[in-house]
């Protein structure tokens, strides 16, 4: 369930709202690539820590932490959503590339969606998502293999990454 509910955060319902979050905050494409970036910067520096000092200690212990961990993540990437104002979808008119020559500002091809503050609350809960996921990519599957049978680990391993596969 843990790699599921990530592969859905993460690769599913995220990738489908991108560009919802691009609109709305006036994001550029570099931006939101960052965004999406920052969850496997997280987890490419904590990789080794969380494997050198979870092969040491307990590793569901490490997991239930990762998964703590994500769940701040996915609420510190919701918070830009809840206290920002309510968001408006400007009616377009059928007039394609051609912009308001009457709205009276001195670009009338400007965004009114310029929230770009929220970004450091977007990347935080990106990295901080990525930290909770580290764990059960890196101690998950070796815990697995530890604690079943060699005949039936591989079945496990299989349905854990299928897991992942269906939150796509």
């Amino acid at each position: 369930m843990y790699f599921f509910t990530q592969s859905i955060v993460v690769n599913g319902v995220y990738s489908v709202s991108i560009s919802t979050i691009e609109k709305r905050y006036g994001y550029s494409s570099s931006l939101t690539g960052f965004l999406t970036s920052s969850f496997d910067i997280a987890a490419l520096v904590l990789t080794p820590l969380v494997s050198f000092l979870g092969a040491r200690r307990k590793k569901p212990v490490w997991c239930g932490v990762g998964l703590l961990t994500m769940g701040i993540g996915m609420l510190i990437f919701f918070l830009p959503h809840a206290i920002s104002e309510r968001y408006e979808a400007v009616q377009m008119e059928r007039l394609t590339g051609l912009c308001n020559s009457t709205s009276g500002s001195l670009n009338p091809c400007e965004s009114t969606s310029g929230n770009k503050g929220y970004f450091p609350l977007f990347v935080l809960g990106m990295l901080v998502m990525g930290s909770g996921a580290t764990p059960m990519i890196a101690l998950g599957i070796p815990y697995m293999d530890e604690n079943v049978k060699a005949k039936v680990s591989p079945m496990y391993v299989g349905i854990f990454y299928a897991s992942g596969i269906f939150g796509k």
